[in-house]
């Protein structure tokens, strides 16, 4: 197992629905078969729907548990900041200010 995976900081996978280069159920199948200490717990809780703070439309997906979240955002592809801009910026907002940090 890498070292860095133990460390305690944020980690956060975020893939676009509509990417095909790294397409999202590869992401979401390896990020729950990484062996870390969270493991377990992380693969214990299921997706919940993902909503834009400011209206409550569904942008996506997420899990988390820990330290370690992945998210699913509709609609994003390979570079989902580009093809998605209200819906990346507002989970990354959201992120950085520890909402889904237990």
């Amino acid at each position: 197992m890498p070292k860095h995976c133990c460390r305690p900081s944020l980690t956060i996978v975020q893939q676009g629905d509509a990417d095909f280069i790294c397409n999202w159920l590869g992401n979401q199948a390896w990020a729950e078969a990484l062996e870390w200490p969270g493991q377990k717990a992380y693969n214990k809780v299921p997706m919940s729907d993902l909503l834009l703070s400011d209206d409550g439309t569904k942008i996506g997906a997420v899990k988390s548990s820990g330290n370690f979240t992945f998210m699913r955002l509709h609609a994003g592809g390979h570079m989902v900041p580009y093809d998605q801009p209200v819906a990346s910026l507002d989970m990354l907002n959201r992120w950085l200010s520890g909402e889904w940090v237990e």
